[in-house]
């Protein structure tokens, strides 16, 4: 199997559990998010306030040392919550903004209506205990509507809910997607009237669009409706693209391209529990697919938005399936997350060294050719010590750029059975070692920074070391030493490959700054999206040339 990039690499395993969690929380069901140093993780049977099941989300930073000492930051929760609300049953982030989806929330007589809440982030970050910024509400509450089940989706002003129970032109159950603009002071108040409504042309009843199945990149929007015939085939399904127009999202619109699957058969359900959309990438799942004889062993698909953009009907550009695949694996049965060339999805039932139940995430590296044909699985991600019925990544799965969270909320936490826990996978901080100095005294001169093993040394400083981990940022953090005090002077960054290497540093600080004589303090570290490596300092003298 081909390496995906650095998902590949040894990958550092970090449990997330919440701080006061209890039994039965089902932390991390359906309620797992991330960006960049954030990420938010609901359990969505926590009572609150005497409120059985109302649910709570929490939020977690990632520091510079690495997820592995991430804290909870964070508790969110709704000011009008209550009982049996599973709140946190469907959560997004994009960093600076939180939607979380209550779908058994009552509106006044109507029980399980449902309710979206938007936390903005607070001036001063993401910290203590938070109430919503707004609330998002159907204009017509239904009663066992759910609105918002596990279907919700945030990017920059743009939110996204699932209304699957919505009826559309007479069809019972045939749902639609709700878009939802930021007013121009800010998320705040009770909304109940969209931007724009979103239905598919050829819809029915009971396609169930935007169940579970919701995605937003840039101007597009994907919906799944897993309960679509195609042809002859009940339930094959079906994923609707939406383009926003040019004047922007506003009243009804309708599909731009209705994705399927080639070897689409009847129940197979495609989009209906999973699909994504990353720039002109759309994956779509079909968990209950059968592969060979392997019922239900489940299977994905990528579809690639054509050079004229999207429209018409449209097959899959390649197949996803896993290379230890069985009956019953229910590939993509949950969420499906894309980062950059990266897909990853999960088997949730897959046996795991013996313990059934316990779940595998798959990841897939795009081709250098593009997506095509029928691919396997670039590497794999297990939990730490596997329990049966984890199921991980069935409740929820997320990722940013080289993070990747998987949420197991039957996982027994101590004597808590389901309180629930979520993994996140990271490839290990960057490590330098084997830090050595050719010189401790050189003339400055104005020649760039340069990393290079095999570089002619001629004057200068050269820094040899071994990074270990991943490719990194090395940075040399310089200061000039005099009279008890240290004083700032400037810092100069490479990127340099994992491996053994060595940087040579002249004294140039930029185009028209190189280093005056004196003594001098260099504070060698490495950094990258996992983490910060452990500071070396060097004590050095500029002479004169």
């Amino acid at each position: 199997m081909q390496p995906a990039s650095s998902f590949a690499a040894s990958s550092h395993t970090t449990r997330l559990t919440a701080v006061g969690g209890k039994a039965d929380d089902d932390f991390g069901y359906a309620g797992v998010a991330v960006a960049g140093d954030i990420a938010v993780v609901a359990a969505i049977e926590r009572a609150v306030a005497g409120h059985t099941q109302q649910g709570m989300a929490y939020v977690f930073r990632r520091p510079d040392s690495g997820w592995a000492h991430a804290k909870q930051v964070a508790v969110l929760s709704a000011s009008d919550g209550g009982a049996e609300d599973n709140f946190g049953l469907g959560v997004a982030t994009d960093g600076s903004t939180i939607v979380v989806a209550a779908p058994g929330h009552t509106i006044g007589s109507q029980g399980f209506a449902g309710a979206v809440y938007v936390f903005s982030k607070p001036a001063g970050g993401w910290s203590g205990s938070l109430h919503q910024s707004a609330e998002l509400r159907p204009s017509a509450p239904v009663a066992e509507g759910e609105w918002g089940y596990r279907s919700v989706a945030v990017a920059g002003r743009t939110v996204v809910v699932g209304d699957p129970a919505a009826a559309v032109a007479g069809h019972t159950g045939q749902g639609e997607a709700l878009v939802y603009t930021e007013p121009q002071h800010g998320w705040s108040k009770v909304i109940t009237r969209p931007t724009a409504t979103l239905t598919a042309t050829d819809g029915a009843a009971q396609d169930a669009l935007g169940y579970s199945s919701i995605a937003v990149s840039g101007s597009t929007i994907v919906a799944g409706a897993g309960g679509h015939d195609v042809g002859l085939n009940a339930d094959q399904g079906a994923s609707y693209v939406f383009t926003r127009p040019a004047a922007g999202w506003s009243g009804v619109r309708h599909e731009s391209a209705e994705l399927t699957a080639t070897d689409g058969a009847a129940e197979d359900q495609l989009g209906g529990f999973a699909t994504a959309i990353s720039g002109r990438t759309v994956v779509a799942s079909s968990g209950f697919h059968e592969v060979g004889t392997n019922a239900q062993q489940g299977e994905a698909y990528v579809f690639t938005e054509p050079a004229s953009g999207w429209s018409g009907a449209r097959h899959e550009s390649a197949r996803l399936l896993a290379s230890d695949g069985t009956a019953g694996d229910y590939l993509g049965l949950g969420p499906i997350v894309i980062s950059g060339d990266i897909v990853a999805t999960a088997s949730p039932y897959h046996v795991v060294n013996g313990v059934h139940d316990a779940g595998t995430v798959y990841l897939y590296q795009k081709p250098s050719r593009g997506w095509s044909g029928t691919r396997l699985e670039s590497a794999e991600r297990v939990a730490t010590g596997p329990q049966s019925g984890d199921s991980l990544g069935y409740g929820d799965l997320a990722i940013s750029g080289t993070t990747l969270i998987a949420g197991t909320d039957g996982h027994d936490v101590g004597a808590n059975a389901g309180q629930g826990a979520a993994y996140v996978f990271s490839p290990a901080r960057p490590a330098l070692s084997r830090l050595a100095t050719s010189t401790h005294s050189f003339a400055a001169r104005s020649r760039a920074t340069v990393v290079d093993p095999a570089h002619p040394h001629k004057g200068g400083l050269r820094l040899s070391f071994t990074l270990q981990g991943q490719q990194a940022t090395v940075s040399l953090a310089i200061a000039r030493r005099g009279h008890g005090h240290h004083a700032a002077v400037g810092t100069v960054t490479v990127s340099a490959p994992q491996g053994r290497d060595r940087v040579y540093f002249f004294g140039r600080l930029s185009a028209r700054r190189v280093l005056r004589p004196g003594s001098y303090t260099i504070a060698v570290f490495a950094s990258s999206a996992s983490g910060v490596s452990k500071h070396h300092v060097e004590h050095v003298t500029v002479v004169r040339s």
